[in-house]
């Protein structure tokens, strides 16, 4: 062997393959934990923008506009459903359920909550009304996104009464049943 040549030995790569393991083991559990956190805000994101929708429409409409659960892809409201998905409608009868003898249109479907939540809301279960100047009808209120498996929210959703959503993270005391 001539005295230029270079390389690794078979020991120094296989300790190099063997650290770089050690070191993924350790990293993966917190990358899951990233992933699922990103899924989580996600999906916060998306039912916040769906609230700020539904509001400007109203305004935007001067019309009486409403979110209610509802199964992915259905016409129809299903009280206490969010994760599953909502519809963003024009209320013609003021009621929060959807009606299509009534003349309620739907302006927009939402697919649902990814990330394994669940919504608590005790103001909210059924539907959230915005009237023509934008305000919730029926008083603020909070939603609550709860991880599946755990009893403190995640986040929670604040409209106050002139209809403003804004997300906050959760405190310790708000429970999720």
């Amino acid at each position: 062997m001539d005295a230029n040549t270079r390389g690794f030995t078979l020991i120094e790569l296989l300790t190099v393959v063997a650290l770089i393991g050690v070191i993924g083991a350790m990293a993966l559990p917190a990358f899951t934990q990233m992933i699922e956190n990103n899924r989580r805000v996600a999906a916060v994101n998306d039912l916040l923008s769906t609230i700020h929708v539904a509001r400007s429409e109203a305004i935007t409409r001067n019309q009486r506009i409403s979110i209610c659960p509802a199964n992915t892809g259905q016409t129809a409201c299903e009280a206490g459903g969010w994760q599953k998905g909502w519809l963003i409608f024009r209320d013609v009868g003021a009621d929060g359920v959807f009606e299509a003898v009534d003349g309620d249109e739907i302006i927009r479907v939402g697919d649902g909550l990814r990330g394994n939540l669940s919504v608590v809301s005790a103001e909210f279960q059924s539907a959230v009304t915005f009237g023509p100047n934008g305000r919730v009808a029926g008083g603020d209120g909070t939603i609550l996104l709860c991880a599946d498996g755990v009893a403190t929210a995640v986040r929670r959703i604040d409209i106050d009464r002139t209809g403003r959503p804004r997300s906050v993270v959760a405190e310790p005391a708000d429970g999720c049943a």
